[in-house]
């Protein structure tokens, strides 16, 4: 899924002659935590409250606090989960969409989990915690076991453990009573460590996704 369908343009820009008091006056008032700086609809850099608020005078302009042309932007046509990843990596809340040297607008955190969760809005789903070494690794066989038991593996995401020796491979089925391909997995010795399905209680499933968000967010 491309970004080019969630850039957003709610929150508006500032320039490098806007005050720092102009700007946390933005801030505040669009409840963000940075701003997007551009001249002439050209990126110029990403300028956050901590580093407005470090300034000496916060009526004179932020130019004076800027930092060098920021090269964190993507590209309309990029994918979601680059997205993700330079939120994550930047811990940033914005991240510019540029074309073209031309800005067209940022996407933010709650865009892309609104995306990601309207990918699952026509389906029932269930997930699958699978613990392997990396030399067990088969993502093609475990879909295998799980087609053959009327299953469908919507997404999956990998997390590398112990210096990238060992991997949990995290499956979205789109379905959420998942017992049958549970043993079948079980059967083939996959080790199957934890499941989560849409039947459960949704308080654990709300706590979990909060700590999923702090953990973004830290």
């Amino acid at each position: 899924m491309i970004i080019k369908s969630f850039i957003q343009n709610h929150i508006p820009t500032i320039t490098k002659n806007t005050s720092g008091n102009m700007a946390i006056l933005t801030m505040e008032e669009y409840k963000t935590s940075a701003l997007i700086v551009l001249e002439k609809k050209q990126l110029i850099s990403l300028i956050t409250e901590d580093e407005i608020l470090d300034m000496p005078e916060l009526n004179k302009s932020i130019e004076s606090v800027l930092r060098k042309k920021q090269k964190n932007y993507l590209h309309p046509n990029n994918h979601f989960c680059e997205a993700l990843k330079m939120i994550y990596e930047t811990k940033m809340p914005l991240v510019p969409i540029i074309e073209h040297n031309t800005y067209l607008g940022y996407i933010s955190f709650n865009e892309l989990v609104s995306g990601i969760g309207s990918l699952y809005q026509f389906t029932e789903i269930g997930v699958l915690k699978i613990n392997t070494n990396i030399k067990n690794h088969s993502l093609s066989e475990i879909s295998r076991v799980i087609e053959l038991n009327n299953g469908l593996i919507i997404t999956s995401f990998l997390e590398f453990l112990e210096n990238k020796k060992k991997v949990i491979t995290h499956l979205v089925v789109n379905q959420n009573n998942l017992t049958r391909i549970i043993k079948a997995l079980q059967r083939h010795e996959w080790d199957v460590q934890e499941v989560f399905t849409s039947e459960q209680d949704k308080n654990d499933f709300n706590d979990r996704f909060d700590s999923f968000i702090r953990y973004l967010n830290t």
